[in-house]
C-alpha cells in the first residue's frame, strides 16, 4: 500500500509541475518565468492603453490609423518584422502620429515558442532591425506572439534589455468575432491601468477579418471615456522608456530612449 501511495504521490508531484510551467509558459501574467508588465498603474487620472498586434496591414491599420486620429488617441502598435519589411510607410505613418512602435518577433510562428535561444535572438535583433530606421531608436518593449514565452524567450528579453508586455484584456477579435462582441470584453472588464489588447494585421499564413475591429474601435474609445477611463499611450502607462537610442541609426526629433 505505501509503494502505491508513493507512486500516486509522485504522479501528482509530477502533474503540478507540468501544470506549472504550462502556466509560466502560456499564462500573459506568469511571472516564473521573469518579469512581465500585463497592466499599469492605477493612479488617477484613471487611463488604459489601446494596444494592436501583428501589423502593419495595408488593408485594417490605415482605417485604425485614421479612428485614432479622429479621437486624438495614442496607441502601441506591436509590429512583426516581416510586415514592416512589406510596409515601412505604415510604421512610418504610425511613428509620426505619435503612436508608439513595439517588437512582435519577425516571423510570428506559432511553433516558435519551442524554440531555442539563437532563433530568438535573432528573431528579436532582426525586428529591431527594421523598426529602427524608421523610429530613429530599438524598440524596448516586446510582447511575445501570443503571449507565449519558454526560458529561451525569457533570456532573449533580458539579454536585450527588453521589457516584455503582455495585456490586461484582450479583444478575441478573430475571424467569428463582431462589433458588439469586442466591446462587451474590452468595455466592461476595462479599468484604472488596464492594457488592451486588439490587432490590426495578419500573422504570415492566416486570414483575419478586422471589419469588427475596426467597427468597434469608435464605440470602444467612445464608451471608455463615458467611464472616465483616458486612453493613453502605452509607455505612459507603464512608465517605460519605448526606445533604445541605436548609435548606427539617426535620431529623430520625437523619438526617445
Amino acid at each position: 500500500m505505501s509503494l502505491v501511495l508513493a507512486g500516486a504521490g509522485v504522479a501528482v508531484g509530477a502533474a503540478a509541475g507540468v501544470g506549472l510551467v504550462a502556466r509560466g509558459m502560456f499564462s500573459p501574467r506568469s511571472r516564473l518565468l521573469g518579469p512581465v508588465v500585463f497592466r499599469g498603474t492605477a493612479a488617477s487620472p484613471p487611463r488604459v492603453a489601446l494596444t494592436f498586434d501583428d501589423g502593419p496591414d495595408e488593408r485594417a491599420t490605415p482605417q485604425i490609423l485614421e479612428v485614432l486620429q479622429r479621437y486624438e488617441v495614442p496607441a502601441a502598435f506591436f509590429v512583426i518584422g516581416r510586415n514592416v519589411e512589406r510596409h515601412p510607410a505604415l510604421v512610418e505613418q504610425m511613428h509620426h502620429a505619435g503612436h508608439m512602435v513595439g517588437n512582435h518577433s519577425y516571423h510570428h510562428d506559432r511553433l516558435g515558442t519551442f524554440r531555442r535561444l539563437g532563433y530568438w535572438r535573432q528573431e528579436l535583433a532582426r525586428t529591431d532591425d527594421v523598426i529602427a530606421p524608421i523610429v530613429g531608436g530599438r524598440p524596448r518593449l516586446f510582447r511575445p506572439p501570443m503571449g507565449f514565452r519558454n526560458w529561451h524567450i525569457a533570456r532573449a528579453v533580458r539579454e536585450g534589455g527588453y521589457v516584455a508586455t503582455t495585456w490586461t484584456v484582450r479583444a478575441f477579435d478573430s475571424l467569428n468575432s463582431s462589433a458588439a462582441r469586442i466591446l462587451e470584453r474590452l468595455e466592461l472588464r476595462s479599468e484604472a491601468g488596464s492594457i488592451l489588447a486588439l490587432h490590426d494585421g495578419q500573422e504570415p499564413g492566416r486570414c483575419r477579418d478586422l471589419a469588427s475591429t475596426i467597427e468597434a474601435l469608435p464605440q470602444l474609445i467612445e464608451r471608455l471615456r463615458d467611464r472616465g477611463l483616458e486612453p493613453v499611450r502605452l509607455d505612459d502607462l507603464i512608465e517605460q522608456r519605448p526606445y533604445r537610442q541605436d548609435a548606427s541609426v539617426p535620431e529623430t526629433a520625437d523619438a526617445s530612449g
